[in-house]
């Protein structure tokens, strides 16, 4: 994240980046990043970290529900690189099934191998989630973040610097004008303190996986606001 993100001058004079964590030529981030027992907080977090980095953002279809590869029968493959390469690699057919937007209805190219992938994916699908619990709902997180990136200048247009980046702990500021923004990650197993906290005085926007000022749980990341004085 660092190199990437330091490779684009701060100031937005040649240009800036543009970030995708899935598409259609790679196995789902989440089922690259996480194990099975992870994928759920993951995708919570990847998404707050998504729509807080600077420069363009993709949202590949089913990451707003937290869709995790769908595994298929070898039968159901049609990517003749996961053919050959059967059964070493995840393949990009398990990314590139349908989004399901109503349970057991799913339609388009691989709609047979989709449809035996259904039933492990219904409840992520959009009606469901759609329907479901505002606290729970990945769909619901995916709209809220979507809505607070649209809400503030500094994700939208602001500079980034990474004020943080290890092997799972990653925090950077984005900046505009006045507002000031903290933006606090943590892809580890293990809970991670802000030692020392950030001095001044701050208001969390939006955190997921427990997260809060200072404190980090596995899979969780923040968003926090510096107040103006």
């Amino acid at each position: 994240m660092r190199s990437a993100t330091e490779a684009w001058p701060a100031d937005g004079s040649s240009g800036w980046p543009s970030w995708a964590f899935s598409n259609h030529d790679a196995p789902r981030a989440v089922s690259r990043w996480a194990e099975p027992a992870d994928r759920s907080a993951c995708a919570r977090a990847a998404m707050l970290l998504l729509v807080s980095l600077r420069g363009n953002i993709f949202l590949y279809q089913g990451e707003e529900l937290g869709l995790p590869q769908a595994i298929l029968a070898f039968a159901d493959l049609k990517d003749p690189e996961a053919i050959t390469n059967w059964p070493q690699i995840l393949g990009r057919d398990g990314a590139r099934t349908p989004c399901p937007g109503r349970a057991g209805r799913e339609r388009g190219v691989l709609e047979r191998a989709s449809l035996a992938a259904g039933a492990r994916i219904a409840p992520a699908t959009g009606r469901r989630q759609a329907g479901g619990r505002a606290e729970i709902s990945e769909l619901a997180l995916a709209r809220r973040l979507i809505a607070l990136r649209n809400s503030l200048a500094a994700l939208r247009n602001g500079t980034m610097q990474i004020i943080e980046a290890q092997a799972e702990i990653l925090i950077f500021q984005r900046r505009h004008a006045a507002e000031e923004l903290l933006c606090a990650f943590n892809f580890g197993r293990q809970p991670h303190t802000l030692d020392p906290a950030p001095p001044g005085s701050w208001r969390v926007l939006e955190a997921v996986g427990g997260a809060n000022a200072w404190t980090l749980p596995p899979w969780s990341g923040l968003d926090a606001q510096r107040l103006q004085r």
